[in-house]
């Protein structure tokens, strides 16, 4: 499959603009995922000569070589023109999904040379045109274009009984191989998959020699599909034994038993899928033809394109999440386990997610956002409408290890809980899901949500300082040869976090109540004000409890404690990290300067290659995930981390990276 693996280098390396602009009308309406590479601004940041040598040293090039007709040096020499854009989406119904990728020529001579010699190259629809041994994928182009499409065949779907029956697929086998009828007709192999009465093919499958060893069968040109006659059956070998596998006397003529039926299996498996692959295959070409043909509408006439910069490197869009999420899911579990009738429709209240890979000088993030429909943007605004205490702020040091903070109003959510969980957890109760309806009402009913919200006010914040070795105790038991036992003590070194969590709250009885019956119990212990939980079992993990001035303190650090306790004045907080989470509803930072000293205390040991590597991390700056909340009908997010300034871009940086790394790996 060199030619394949040439055609998903060419996507990292498109072509014009202008050109490019037709490709896009070439994606499907229905596309579930939609990637656009901007190959244009890929080479802003790097110099291809580079690329090139890097791709040289790791083999890229000689590989795609060996069965190539042409010697290849450079990304050029595959007759991609690498000044633009390429697309690749993803397709997926309840039956198959469609992974297909569009990219401009520069050199449609060059890229046909990459093509193997192996292989043969048909006309198909008036385009040049080769497959893969099962013809679940196709690569097709022509003086301009590239146009590859591949189908993967969902197996619930094909193990679903009314399918198989539809398609007369052979039954599952039992005690013996079953007899199957090759004699149906292959036109009789149709798709309505998830499409709906508008994209109901009945058109001939395209079916191929699944027998033959070579890839090189010629086949008859035409403008719809292709015809070849359907294999004749191979018989599978007798089972001796009509009766059970333990009703055979002898271990020698089980292990034989054993041989034969797991062979018959395989001859069940391997017929079945054939069969699949052949069904597929027909839905793949009738979807090529209607693609290429404009009969199935683009991408662009439903969904509005983003704009993307000479600093965005993708962009990414999801549609119809729902549709997606249920297309991954064991179905076959939830029919059998829950009772379906139906397959069930989930729906999160997610629209849309959307999102772009983008160089900042030497940040590297993706910008991103997940659309909700007007039910869930309303329970979502309401939720994140909190904003962090004040009091909290002070304790986001420069040099801390790492943090996270969530601010949501406690109120809120237990109000608008049932409903959601009603939303997410229903369709996949099946029968069952009236007992979700009553656990919602149960949950309304019996929790006072401003009660609660009183105790627990939603805002948190968690500060890691680091990781603390610590020597912990316990009792084991060691066995003699008649399994009499002895009580020893042995020790062993954990790595426990040091840190603190504190939540705002404006009813601190129930803490007082905890605590005072801790006291009198024995498990809790008064330090002054500042109570020290008990140890769990064999754990060196050491927690402390503070209340004062409306916040909860729960940590591991017994001296910070104590100056919050004292009052003790602390130093100025870093601002970038106060305005993070002052202004963010949820954030997650690691401060990566700090992990060649993290990989230290926590002994973690690395290979000599990874040694300078990892110490360069100390001159990285943050990597961090935050969110601002909801806006509109909108929740936006960013992941991003800061890489070394010594090179110009943060691409160039991973580039280097990435050729430092592949050059000592060969040593």
């Amino acid at each position: 499959m060199k030619y394949f693996i040439a055609a998903s280098l060419a996507f990292f390396f498109g072509s014009q603009y202008s050109r490019a602009q037709d490709l896009v009308d070439r994606v499907p309406e229905h596309a579930n995922v939609f990637v656009t590479l901007n190959t244009k601004a890929i080479f802003q940041h790097l110099d291809i000569n580079d690329v090139n040598g890097l791709f040289e040293r790791l083999g890229m090039f000689k590989a795609l070589e060996e069965k190539a007709n042409s010697k290849m040096t450079s990304i050029q020499d595959a007759g991609i023109d690498v000044n633009s854009k390429a697309y690749m989406y993803v397709e997926v119904t309840d039956s198959v999904q469609y992974l297909g990728g569009l990219l401009p020529l520069a050199n449609a001579q060059q890229f046909e040379a990459l093509v193997s010699s192996k292989k043969k190259i048909q006309i198909v629809q008036g385009l040049k045109t080769v497959y893969n041994h099962d013809k679940t994928i196709r690569l097709s182009f022509d003086d301009r274009n590239v146009y590859i499409l591949g189908a993967l065949p969902h197996t619930p779907y094909f193990a679903r009984e009314d399918v198989r029956v539809r398609f007369n697929l052979p039954e599952m086998m039992e005690e013996a191989y079953p007899t199957y009828d090759y004699s149906d007709d292959a036109a009789a192999m149709v798709d309505t998959a998830y499409w709906g009465d508008d994209w109901a093919y009945a058109d001939t499958a395209v079916v191929d020699d699944y027998w033959e060893e070579t890839d090189t069968v010629d086949y008859e040109v035409v403008d719809s599909a292709m015809v070849v006659a359907v294999p004749a059956p191979v018989p599978a070998p007798p089972i001796v034994w009509d009766g059970d596998y333990d009703a055979v006397d002898s271990v020698l003529e089980q292990d034989q038993y054993a041989d034969d039926y797991y062979l018959n299996y395989r001859n069940y498996i391997n017929e079945r899928d054939s069969l699949v692959s052949i069904i597929v295959s027909g839905w793949l070409e009738n979807h090529m033809r209607d693609m290429l043909s404009g009969k199935v509408k683009s991408y662009r006439s439903k969904y509005k394109l983003a704009k993307m910069s000479d600093n965005v490197i993708a962009d990414v869009q999801l549609r119809n999440f729902g549709s997606f999420y249920q297309a991954f899911l064991p179905a076959d579990i939830f029919y059998s386990m829950v009772g379906y009738s139906k397959t069930p429709n989930f729906d999160y209240g997610v629209d849309a997610i959307s999102g772009q890979l983008v160089v900042e000088g030497n940040r590297l993030l993706f910008k991103g956002n997940a659309e909700l429909d007007r039910e869930m943007s309303r329970y979502f605004r309401d939720i994140y409408a909190k904003k962090m205490n004040k009091k909290f702020l002070p304790h986001l040091q420069q040099d801390l290890l790492g943090f996270m903070s969530f601010a949501m109003d406690t109120e809120d959510y237990i109000k608008h809980m049932p409903a959601m969980m009603q939303r997410y957890y229903g369709p996949m109760a099946g029968r069952y899901d009236k007992f979700v309806d009553v656990a919602a009402v149960f949950f309304d009913v019996l929790l006072d949500e401003k009660a609660i919200a009183k105790v627990f006010k939603g805002d948190n914040l968690m500060v890691m300082y680091g990781v603390t070795p610590t020597k912990v105790t316990y009792t084991d038991y060691e066995y003699d040869d008649d399994y009499n036992y002895k009580e020893v003590e042995k020790e062993k070194t954990e790595q426990i976090p040091d840190f603190i969590w504190m939540f705002s709250s404006e009813d601190m009885r129930i803490f007082d109540k905890m605590i005072q019956i801790g006291v009198q119990e024995s498990k809790v212990e008064d330090l002054g004000g500042i109570y020290a939980l008990e140890k769990g079992y064999r754990s060196g993990l050491q927690l402390y409890f503070l209340t004062k001035d409306g916040v909860v303190y729960v940590g591991s650090n017994l001296s910070k404690l104590q100056d919050i306790k004292a009052n003790k004045p602390m130093p100025s907080p870093h601002k970038p990290y106060v305005n993070m989470v002052r202004n963010d509803a949820f954030s997650v930072l690691f401060n990566t300067k700090r992990a060649p000293e993290l990989f230290d205390e926590m002994n973690i040991p690395i290979d000599r290659k990874m040694k300078s590597t990892v110490e360069e991390l100390g001159q990285y700056g943050d990597f961090y995930f935050r969110s601002s909340g909801i806006r509109k009908n909108k929740v936006d997010a960013e992941i991003a981390v800061d890489f070394p300034s010594e090179k110009d871009n943060a691409l160039l940086f991973i580039f280097e990276l990435v050729n430092r790394l592949s050059t000592e790996a060969k040593y």
